[in-house]
């Protein structure tokens, strides 16, 4: 595990393992330019590996070409949904189903995410999101209407 450090200095565990380039996969993980990202193309031309992947949390492409014999920071990811009861002042009010416990500390994604939700939030419609954690971050990834009942 490698430590990163806070805004106020303190230490956290970044949450990332090492493992061999050479036994990276297309739609597996890793760490590129410092962000963790979803690998959506891989190749091993002459003994390097190119990746490009897909920050799993901000959309972004990141590309790097390393040896294939070098150590990459692969990320743990978690993926939690929760029912979403609002959202206020840029943070969304959300309840875990299984324990009922509530948190408020999810920020409401921007961009097309973030509009489809507000939009949503209007309606009468029961809305659940997905929330993806990694490296000590966190994001809305993903959001679905509950069927009718």
């Amino acid at each position: 595990m490698d430590d990163d450090f806070a805004d106020d200095g303190t230490t956290v565990t970044s949450g990332t393992h090492p493992v061999r380039a050479s036994e990276l996969r297309k739609d597996g993980y890793v760490v590129l330019k410092g962000f963790p990202c979803k690998i959506v193309e891989l190749a091993t031309p002459g003994g390097q590996v190119k990746l490009v992947g897909i920050d799993i949390l901000t959309g972004k492409k990141y590309e790097d070409t390393v040896s294939g014999t070098a150590d990459m920071d692969v990320p743990e990811v978690t993926r939690t949904e929760y029912l979403l009861n609002g959202a206020s002042e840029g943070y969304l009010s959300l309840m875990s189903e299984t324990t009922g416990e509530t948190t408020d500390t999810v920020a409401l994604p921007t961009g097309k995410l973030g509009e489809v939700l507000t939009a949503e939030l209007e309606g009468e419609k029961t809305l659940y999101v997905t929330v993806t954690r990694t490296m000590g971050r966190e994001a809305v990834t993903s959001q679905r209407v509950a069927a009718a009942v």
